[in-house]
């Protein structure tokens, strides 16, 4: 008898699964999956208050965090030294030694790489938009990043279980959606890392959307798109390269490529906007 033939045989992801006496569908299966999530979800927010309040630090729970999200609160964690590092290159055009005053002479707490400042430079020069204004639009930006992170977790977490139990109709794919786009947008909010960063006002709520939908992408089969969203991410913290390192490994030449270009387009930029001697 052959090897192939002692093998049992793989159930397809259509059929239905035997537990017991029990049958359960793909699609029983899928709401399950959507059921265990939001209970996750919230068992976590829970346990994470009952922690947190008796204690006196009701402030720092991820509830109360991310009901600040609601408000127009936000500090410049990272928009502040952007600002400022952005006004000594403005008042020192052509200068050296960038880091040099304003990290160790004017304690400013700019901890990027100059690239990072063309998303604020490039509309603050060449449209000549007043500065403050271009923060308080990438505030607004960035609070929407906040469920558009959601949304894209939900789309990556139905996709990925389309592909094994999809939906047996029309009606049943869109409440599915709806499911997922609410649960989605719940673990978003309710993830402190995320809300947290929104609320001190950080830079790295826009990465972790634009790392969101290179993995989206990536799941797509976009792996270009995919590759020039993730190198927006190098462009503001280069160890995002390690992905890049990733890919060339793992042959992934369209995805390192495409990477690549946004860094070295980026960097050129920076060269002419701020000099060579700075950046």
């Amino acid at each position: 008898m052959s090897g192939a033939a002692l093998r049992p045989e793989r159930p397809s992801p259509q059929a239905p699964l035997q537990v017991g006496q029990t049958f359960v569908s793909a699609q029983d299966r899928l709401a399950q999956c959507w059921r265990l999530w939001a209970f996750m979800v919230l068992g976590a927010t829970a346990i994470n208050y009952l922690l947190l309040a008796p204690f006196g630090f009701a402030a720092h729970t991820t509830l109360r965090t991310a009901l600040v999200l609601l408000t127009s609160e936000s500090y410049l964690d990272s928009w502040a030294p952007m600002l400022k590092a952005s006004d000594h290159l403005l008042a020192h055009p052509g200068g050296s030694s960038f880091y040099q005053a304003i990290f160790f002479e004017q304690r400013v707490k700019f901890q990027y790489p100059l690239t990072s400042l063309l998303i604020l430079d490039i509309p603050r020069r060449l449209l000549e938009m007043d500065p403050m204004r271009v923060v308080k639009g990438l505030l607004l930006l960035s609070r929407l990043a906040v469920p558009a992170i959601g949304l894209t977790f939900a789309l990556l977490m139905k996709n990925a279980l389309a592909e094994t139990q999809p939906a047996k109709g029309p009606a049943d794919g869109l409440r599915n959606g709806w499911i997922a786009l609410g649960v989605g947008v719940l673990s978003a909010a309710l993830f402190y890392p995320i809300a947290y960063s929104e609320v001190l006002g950080q830079i790295q709520t826009l990465m972790t959307l634009l790392a969101a939908l290179s993995l989206l992408a990536w799941q797509r089969g976009a792996k270009v798109t995919s590759g020039l969203l993730l190198g927006l991410c190098c462009v503001v913290k280069p160890h995002w390269a390690v992905v890049v390192l990733w890919a060339l490994l793992r042959r992934q030449w369209r995805f390192a490529i495409a990477a690549a270009a946004v860094g070295v387009v980026c960097l050129l930029i920076a060269f002419a906007m701020y000099g060579v001697g700075n950046v």
